[in-house]
């Protein structure tokens, strides 16, 4: 049975932040200390790394790759002086010890020398990471594009394999426990999903293809895929014209290996991303567009067969428009049960929001299980920023006091008032990312705008 959740924006109002302060000793094996209200973070610090920024970098994404019978490897970018200026670089996930460092790939051109930087990183086997580089030299008439993925080994950071790709071919990505690469070759009518074939995933000799429809060319790197790495099941999803005017998705998900369909879900709109880390529905966006009631909503399908599990609807009768973006979820590891999070805000969107929450559900009820304020109106900026959803809590810093404040997205409402942080943890103004473990409970990846990288372990309940 579809559940449904009407939320009247128009009655939401909310208070301030509630914030603590207290001292945070990040060295190997000490215990966050406690908040004022003496509770402490479940968190242990299993390690800490200085990796020095070069002269103007910033801090880039970071990839974790973790998984059983994995000896594990976080791979951090930076980024600068200039967009295609990046350094990877390789640490052991069990200590922080540094591996490598990587550039990319070096190449030449009409005599010039050229390094391809690597933009993305992930695990493909226990042997090799997969990397995807990407560089524009030169101007218009003369511009030259180099795209394409290298297979690293994971010990050295040196490149094994190289394959270069067209103008119109995505980024990879992998299923990296079964060994599988994918890559998309776009057409004017119609695109070919290939799924790579070892040891040497030439896209000139695929192990399968799945040919979909295509309006038009894309130069974009970026795939449309969807992967749930730990079921091993992928999605693809694509574009399609009804009238010239209305634009749909169909999303359709399909065998691994062989890319035959499974099922399909046609005449979906809005963005897409499989519900971490349970892995057990898709969550799609859509609104109503100009049309009156004006409403968006949050719609669930399951994996197993495309069904419509749940809605999360929000409805409002005043101009003004209101956005609803997913924003992440969280396990109860021993009940099985979730929470859908999402970032609602009223605005014109989420870069000119008047307001904005951060608000949880329980998708099966429909019951609001958390609300806490991202921004106010009337407030020139945002009060604090959602960094990563681990275990059953969100983790938001705070913009005034720099502290990381963890809330119960399984707790209730509180008749509206602000929620209470269930943790607090002082100090993290400079923490600029968090990424979990891909259980959603193990460990996080903290990395600090310094450089800084750490390994923060869950400590058993």
């Amino acid at each position: 049975m579809v559940r449904q959740l009407v939320l009247l924006a128009a009655i939401v109002s909310y208070c301030c932040l509630l914030s603590a302060s207290t001292a945070a000793d990040t060295a190997k094996g000490v215990i966050f200390t406690p908040d004022v209200a003496g509770v402490g973070a479940p968190l242990v610090v299993a390690w800490s790394r200085d990796v020095p920024l070069g002269k103007d970098q910033v801090v880039g994404g970071v990839f974790v790759a973790s998984a059983p019978s994995r000896p594990g490897l976080v791979a951090v970018a930076r980024v600068g002086p200039t967009a295609y200026q990046r350094t990877l670089e390789g640490l052991a996930l069990a200590d922080g010890t540094p591996l490598w460092r990587s550039a990319g790939i070096e190449d030449q051109y009409d005599g010039d020398n050229y390094t391809l930087p690597f933009w993305r990183a992930g695990p493909l086997r226990l042997d090799a990471l997969v990397a995807d580089y990407y560089l524009e030299a030169g101007q218009e008439p003369n511009l030259i594009e180099w795209r394409g993925f290298a297979l690293l080994d994971p010990k050295t950071g040196k490149p094994m394999v190289r394959q270069d790709a067209g103008p119109h071919d995505t980024n990879t990505a992998q299923l990296s426990r079964w060994g599988f690469l994918y890559m998309i070759h776009t057409r004017q009518s119609v695109n070919n999903l290939m799924r790579l074939q070892a040891p040497d995933y030439s896209p000139d000799s695929p192990a399968a293809v799945f040919t979909f429809p295509s309006s038009s060319y894309s130069s974009s790197i970026n795939s449309n895929l969807l992967l749930a790495q730990r079921r091993g099941l992928l999605f693809n999803s694509y574009a399609v014209g009804d009238d010239g005017t209305t634009t749909t998705t169909t999303l359709q998900r399909l065998d691994p290996a062989s890319l035959k369909p499974v099922w399909t879900r046609a005449g979906l709109q809005g963005a897409l991303s499989v519900v971490e880390p349970a892995e057990e529905v898709v969550v799609v966006a859509q609104d109503s567009g100009d049309r009156v009631p004006w409403t968006t909503q949050l719609d669930t399908y399951a994996v197993t067969d495309g069904s419509l599990k749940s809605r999360w609807l929000v409805q409002w009768d005043t101009p003004e428009k209101v956005t609803l973006n997913y924003a992440g979820a969280v396990l109860n590891h021993s009940s099985g049960e979730q929470r859908l999070c999402a970032r609602l805000a009223t605005g014109w969107s989420l870069q000119l929001a008047h307001a904005e929450w951060l608000t949880c559900v329980d998708p099966l009820t429909s019951r609001v299980t958390l609300n806490v304020t991202l921004k106010a109106a009337g407030e020139p900026s945002a009060r604090a920023g959602l960094l990563a959803m681990y275990d059953t809590w969100a983790l938001l810093q705070d913009k005034t006091t720099g502290s990381l404040l963890a809330f119960d997205c399984f707790g209730s409402t509180n008749n509206g008032s602000e929620p209470t942080p269930s943790w607090t943890l002082a100090g993290q103004r400079d923490l600029a990312s968090l990424t979990p473990s891909e259980d959603g409970l193990s460990f996080l990846v903290a990395q600090y705008r310094s450089g800084r990288i750490a390994r923060w372990n869950r400590i058993a309940p």
